[in-house]
């Protein structure tokens, strides 16, 4: 069944058949391989897109000591809001007063010139919407 490089290849007919169940059995395994790749393949592609989104569900969510991405931007928005009304407010110097603002609780701290002066800031803050509860800190020069 060899032949020389060149030459033409003279086969028996018992030798076609035997050649041809083993391409048939070759070409068999081979569709199997390439099945089990696929579904190697596939099932790859299936957990790192579970991973992907159990990462990016993780990143956004919070549990019971980090705020979740929508609270830290609500809490961004009323803490603006809150240092807003400070600054537009004639009696109280916005400037001197620091916000900070979790889960929607407001903390007040820096210093003012009165007592008067401290409770406007809280009642300021308090009115604000989105704003939970003041812990007001202010100190009174």
């Amino acid at each position: 069944m060899q032949g020389k490089v060149g030459t033409p290849l003279i086969v028996k007919k018992h030798e076609v058949s035997k050649i041809f169940h083993m391409n048939k059995r070759a070409a068999q395994q081979w569709q199997q391989g390439k099945i089990m790749k696929k579904g190697i393949s596939s099932l790859a592609l299936i957990v790192s897109l579970g991973v992907g989104v159990a990462v990016f569900n993780s990143g956004c969510s919070g549990d019971r000591y980090h705020r979740s991405t929508g609270t830290y931007i609500d809490d961004k928005a009323v803490g603006a809001k809150v240092k807003s009304a400070l600054l537009a407010d004639p009696d109280v110097k916005g400037l001197a007063v620091n916000v900070e603002v979790n889960n929607g609780r407001v903390q007040l701290s820096g210093f003012v010139d009165s007592l008067a002066q401290k409770n406007r800031a809280a009642e300021l803050a308090r009115n604000v919407e989105g704003v939970q509860y003041v812990k007001n800190d202010l100190t009174v020069k």
